[in-house]
């Protein structure tokens, strides 16, 4: 009876051995995929950035070639709480973008986005408060981080009118 107990012992002991070593090697293996599955290397990009493969206007910089993006005239309605633009980092671009949208007229800030990384967009810009009517310039500042170390590239500004009926 008691070697019965003892290969019992033996047996749940090496059951619940098994267990930790699984669920040890689960958790290293989702820590390595998640890192390896985000690609980013510790950079924080905006949640709100979706996968964009949109043909979207683009001056090429020759010296770095980075590609910016251009906005038509957008025109909302006055009772509208989002502006209907796509902010996107081209496919291909060597760096993050992120972007700073502000009235020029005013200098109020609508938007000031994490990083965005190539291929992928900001739909809309979400309001605090509806806009007045009237016609605005918006600035969209895209400052830009290298793909590698997040290192400063060139970045641009890009103006597009805003119409509020």
């Amino acid at each position: 009876m008691a070697a019965k107990r003892k290969s019992e012992r033996l047996f749940v002991g090496i059951l619940v051995l098994l267990a930790g070593i699984l669920l040890g090697a689960g958790i290293i293996h989702m820590a390595v995929t998640n890192n390896a599955e985000s690609g980013n290397s510790g950079v924080q990009l905006d949640k709100n950035a979706v996968s964009f493969s949109g043909n979207a206007d683009a001056v090429e910089n020759e010296q770095v070639s980075i590609r910016f993006p251009g906005y038509p005239e957008i025109s909302v309605r006055s009772e509208e709480m989002e502006i209907p633009i796509v902010l996107t980092n081209p496919e291909g671009n060597p760096c993050y973008f992120q972007f700073r949208v502000t009235i020029e007229e005013t200098g109020q800030e609508l938007l000031n986005s994490g990083w965005v990384e190539p291929g992928s967009a900001i739909r809309g810009i979400g309001l605090d408060e509806a806009l007045g009517s009237g016609d605005y310039q918006l600035l969209i500042q895209i400052a830009t981080g290298s793909l590698n170390d997040r290192s400063a590239m060139n970045g641009g500004t890009v103006r597009t009118g805003l119409h509020v009926e």
